[in-house]
């Protein structure tokens, strides 16, 4: 039997109800059971409480520890003594380039990160440590493609529990609604999105729903948005009182508790997709897009800007947001410190693809059925696989390099 490498997985700790926490947790769970020994090293940034370290279980029982780290994934000085402490054999990062701040490590390391707009020569200058640069989307894939030699480049995208995210039949649909509150005949679209930063479009969103209401007044559809209303200057945008500056208290739904102290559990959020008709997603930019593949495995057909990750998830199966021209506008984000480029969604075009997505009932039953075949190939049991064969190839690969340096000494 070969033997399999330590894992050490570093990124936000596998209980963070965030995407990459999300994707933590299947991931190094997977691998558990798999047969690896893995450790999920999470970055907390501020502070670290004495005591956190903690086991995490899997469904099958293996254990996976979850050890602290200083900073985002934390600094040189914390990786090397987990390294050490825990005879690390393989490290994989799953956080922004930017974040890439543990130095050289001696074990080797596969980066995986999202590259959701075109690569800038400051981009380039964070990539220059990892032995493997793993892109989580095709048009990630085809960025690297530009710079770097094709052996140092890999493509895994995020998965999907296509039995937990499922479309709801008319019956549960129907209960699932008196849940949580939603009119019977009410058409809901969805926008799941942390309230942080310019990213997700969300007042651009609410000021396009309002419009939309004005063409079909008669529609009585509801925006559904699952994020902080109550968001802080400079972190995000106080969408509350937003929603009443434009009329919407009525049409405008949210969750009643904080889904950043207390989110909901995952088969709760597989029945908020459940009970939607529509998901928007007219963001910036996507390094994947978690909520685009979740929704497309409930059988919810989507709405999404037409650049990064977006165009290769939903083309075919949902309606694509046309971008304003590069020469007219383009975005660069003061928190995105690789100075990228990003495309701005057109709220027209937005207006346009919701308004047919309301008005075509069949081409929507259409995209929902075409959406659920599509991400089903996005399933984390086609999708392990594929981390299993990289992880041994590496591992493999390092061990003969050893044996060649051992070679020369003797």
């Amino acid at each position: 039997m070969i033997k399999k490498p330590r894992i050490g997985w570093i990124s936000a700790p596998l209980t963070a109800a965030t995407g990459y926490g999300k994707v933590t947790k299947e991931t190094c769970f997977r691998l558990a059971d798999m047969g690896y020994e893995v450790i999920n090293i999470g970055g907390r940034g501020g502070a670290i409480v004495w005591g956190e370290k903690f086991d995490a279980q899997t469904p099958k029982g293996n254990l996976v520890p979850v050890l602290p780290a200083w900073g985002h994934i934390g600094n040189p000085e914390n990786i090397a003594y987990y390294i050490s402490r825990y005879k690390i054999d393989v490290l994989i990062t799953l956080c922004d380039a930017f974040a890439f701040n543990i130095g050289r490590p001696r074990t080797p390391w596969i980066a995986h990160f999202p590259i959701d707009a075109p690569l800038t020569r400051k981009w380039l200058t964070y990539l220059t440590q990892p032995d493997v640069l793993c892109a989580m989307s095709q048009y990630g894939q085809n960025q690297l493609s530009k710079y770097y030699p094709q052996e140092m480049i890999d493509y895994i995208p995020h998965g999907v529990d296509t039995f937990m995210f499922h479309p709801a039949s008319p019956e549960e649909k129907t209960k699932l609604r008196d849940k949580w509150g939603i009119p019977q005949d009410a058409f809901l679209f969805i926008d799941l999105a942390a309230n942080w930063g310019e990213r997700k479009n969300l007042p651009q969103t609410m000021i396009t729903f309002k419009r939309f209401l004005e063409r079909h007044p008669d529609s009585n559809a509801y925006l559904y948005l699952f994020t902080l209303l109550r968001g802080d200057f400079p972190k995000g945008y106080d969408l509350l009182t937003f929603s009443e500056e434009l009329g919407l208290e009525e049409r405008i739904m949210a969750p009643v508790f904080n889904p950043e102290l207390d989110s909901v559990d995952e088969p709760e959020l597989a029945e908020l997709y459940r009970i939607s008709d529509v998901l928007l997603n007219p963001s910036l930019g996507e390094g994947f897009g978690l909520s685009l593949i979740e929704a497309m495995a409930s059988g919810v057909p989507c709405i999404a800007t037409n650049c990064s990750s977006m165009t290769e998830l939903v083309g075919g199966h949902g309606w694509l947001v046309d971008t304003i021209p590069a020469e007219q506008f383009e975005f660069i984000p003061v928190w995105v410190p690789m100075l990228a480029r990003y495309p701005i969604p057109d709220c027209n075009s937005l207006l346009e693809c919701m308004s047919e997505a309301y008005t075509n009932p069949e081409l929507r039953l259409k995209y929902g059925k075409e959406s659920r075949k599509f991400a089903l190939q996005y399933d984390w049991n086609r999708i392990m696989p594929l981390w299993d064969s990289l992880i041994m190839q590496v591992w493999e690969e390092h061990q003969k390099g050893v044996e060649k340096k051992e070679e020369v000494k003797e």
